[in-house]
């Protein structure tokens, strides 16, 4: 085991994080993301699905020590960009402008369609025409100001009546049950106690 600050790690991951730093930043140079598979061949196979986390962590730390923006946004899985919950696009755009990326940048507008062409393509998978991406939240037009109204001068409520149901017809009362005066049982349907 080796340490790096606080957490130990395998010596075989503790190697292969200086290869997979390179192929994030080769990826940050050509404007791209990195699916995991592609995190896992750049280290030939040493920082596994299971370990990413915690090599990406390592990566992360290093990155705040020597003042560069995260490399790690760049390791996104195809469906988070499909799917539309990826949330790193404003640190991945930091990333790519500052190690020279531009291409992926357009003049500060990503456009995440072409990245997901882009990663599907690299991936191999077939999906691309299939799956698109949720469109961004753009802001939508804003409506017409109203006119201003006096102050006093409400817009006037608008009332809708129900449809009535049908009503039912009222349960018809049953007949009181008959008590027998002298041993207090209820009678028979007959009215006669057996007392």
């Amino acid at each position: 085991m080796t340490t790096l600050g606080s957490e130990a790690l395998p010596a075989r991951l503790f190697k292969a994080i200086p290869l997979l730093r390179d192929a994030l930043v080769a990826a940050a140079e050509e404007g791209r993301v990195v699916p995991p598979s592609e995190a896992s061949e750049a280290t030939d196979g040493a920082v596994t699905s299971r370990a990413l986390p915690k090599a990406l962590g390592v990566i992360t730390a290093d990155c705040a020590r020597r003042g560069e923006p995260d490399l790690a946004v760049l390791v996104v899985r195809e469906a988070a960009l499909v799917d539309g919950t990826d949330t790193g696009a404003g640190a991945r755009r930091r990333a790519w402008m500052h190690f020279g990326g531009q291409s992926a940048v357009d003049s500060g507008a990503q456009d995440e369609r072409d990245v997901v062409e882009r990663l599907t393509r690299h991936a191999g998978a077939a999906r691309a025409s299939t799956s698109a991406p949720r469109s961004s939240r753009e802001p939508q037009e804003a409506a017409e100001p109203q006119e201003a109204k006096e102050p006093g001068a409400a817009a006037p409520r608008v009332t809708r009546t129900r449809a009535s149901a049908a009503k039912k017809p009222a349960p018809v009362p049953e007949a009181p049950l008959s008590v027998c005066p002298d041993c207090f049982t209820v009678r028979s349907a007959s009215g006669v106690c057996m007392c």
